[in-house]
């Protein structure tokens, strides 16, 4: 199949029931889908980090109380 015959047969399909022009997304919102999860991935770089500060300093203080009082000391 010759990549005319590919297009041909691309733009077939678009149009037709079996592919809703719907599901086929611009460059330009592929683009922005794209970014939007680049800029999401950096928020979540430093996530990792602060969530395990946060979970070890819980268990530093956490566990001890726990293993000095007792669990039925906190109902």
């Amino acid at each position: 199949m010759t990549a005319g015959e590919v297009k041909k047969e691309s733009e077939h399909y678009r149009q037709s029931e079996c592919m809703p022009t719907s599901a086929v997304k611009p460059q330009a919102e592929t683009a922005d889908i794209a970014s939007t999860a680049s800029q999401f991935s950096e928020t979540l770089e430093g996530f990792d980090r602060i969530l395990d500060h946060r979970l070890v300093n819980e268990a530093e203080i956490i566990l001890p109380v726990l293993l000095k009082h007792g669990e039925r000391a906190f109902g």
